[in-house]
């Protein structure tokens, strides 16, 4: 067989070209054709890998939201104190995965938030009552450490430093020399409050009942106080003076009281002497004296001249010789 000629040769290719399409075309179209099919394989890997992830994220995240609440004293994690959820590593994934909002969460709503802080909203409503519950207990702790505080200790550390100033203002009266420097160790004694010895003070006289003893208690208190909360020098305090001796008169007045019958009942069998609380006021004891010396010498030339009457009326009773 002879071999065809350049003529045919050249005829055979170009049918050959044109029966088959270009390369360009058939690259381009699988291409194409592998573009769709891996967008949409990818499409749906990655959905379904998101949710995976997003899923095990939730866990984990739960898991160590119950690690931290158990790890963490009571009432100290707050809401307010938590990151928002979008601030969170989560939030942050979710809003890189074009989850609208990047801070829902499994199901969305209220309830999603719920879960997703691993029921937040009720444990800060128990947080809140767990702080309310440890101030009231600290308020009860400090008011009784306040109220086992006696005053002994700091009476008698002021009566170190005690003064007896010119201007002192009972100066020139009856009632010129104190009584607190001495009776505010006697009460205190004994490592108890000044309320207490006058509760069992009254007790011992039977008058839990009497009226005019709620005085003596209520100045009681009022000196704890001054001495345990102000810190009132109390020993050279004036105002404490004038306590300091109605408590005393008060005491003065019941010194023959033993039962209940001496300070209540027939007004004739009774044993209080209620002149002695005005003895030792300084309101009523020779207040407004403006010469004690002068007056205390026209009491003695009084004394000096009953006693003289008294002398002279028994030797003239006796027939003897009149006093000159």
């Amino acid at each position: 067989m002879s071999s065809p000629t350049p003529k045919r040769r050249s005829r055979a290719r170009a049918k050959g070209k044109a029966r088959e399409p270009p390369t360009s075309e058939l690259s381009q179209e699988g291409e194409s054709q592998e573009g769709e099919r891996g967008a949409g394989g990818s499409g749906e890997t990655s959905g379904a890998g998101s949710d995976a992830v997003l899923r095990a994220l939730a866990r984990i995240e739960n898991r160590l939201d119950d690690v931290e609440r158990r790890q963490a004293p009571a009432g100290e994690a707050s809401r307010e104190a938590r990151p928002a959820p979008a601030t969170t590593g989560l939030g942050r994934l979710r809003e890189s995965l074009g989850q609208p909002g990047g801070a829902a969460v499994r199901g969305g709503g209220a309830d999603a938030d719920a879960a997703a802080d691993g029921g937040e909203s009720d444990s800060s409503g128990d947080g809140r009552r767990q702080r309310r519950r440890r101030r009231e207990v600290l308020a009860f702790k400090r008011r009784l450490n306040y109220m086992t505080q006696t005053p002994m200790r700091a009476v008698t550390h002021q009566l170190g430093g005690y003064q007896s100033p010119a201007d002192w203002p009972s100066v020139g009266t009856a009632c010129e020399e104190r009584i607190a420097p001495y009776w505010l160790p006697m009460a205190a004694r004994g490592g108890r409050r000044l309320v207490e010895y006058s509760l069992d003070y009254r007790r011992s006289k039977a008058a839990m009942g009497c009226k005019a003893l709620e005085t003596h208690t209520l100045l009681c208190a009022a000196l704890d106080e001054f001495i345990l909360y102000d810190g009132l020098d109390v020993v050279n305090s004036a105002g404490v003076e004038l306590m300091v001796r109605r408590i005393h008169g008060l005491e003065r007045a019941f010194a023959d009281v033993e039962e209940e019958r001496d300070w209540k009942g027939d007004p004739k069998k009774l044993k209080v002497a209620w002149t002695e609380v005005d003895n030792y006021c300084v309101l009523r004891a020779g207040a407004g004296t403006v010469a004690p010396r002068a007056e205390e010498a026209v009491r003695k030339e009084q004394e000096r001249r009953a006693n003289r009457l008294k002398w002279q009326t028994k030797a003239e009773r006796a027939g003897g010789p009149a006093v000159a």
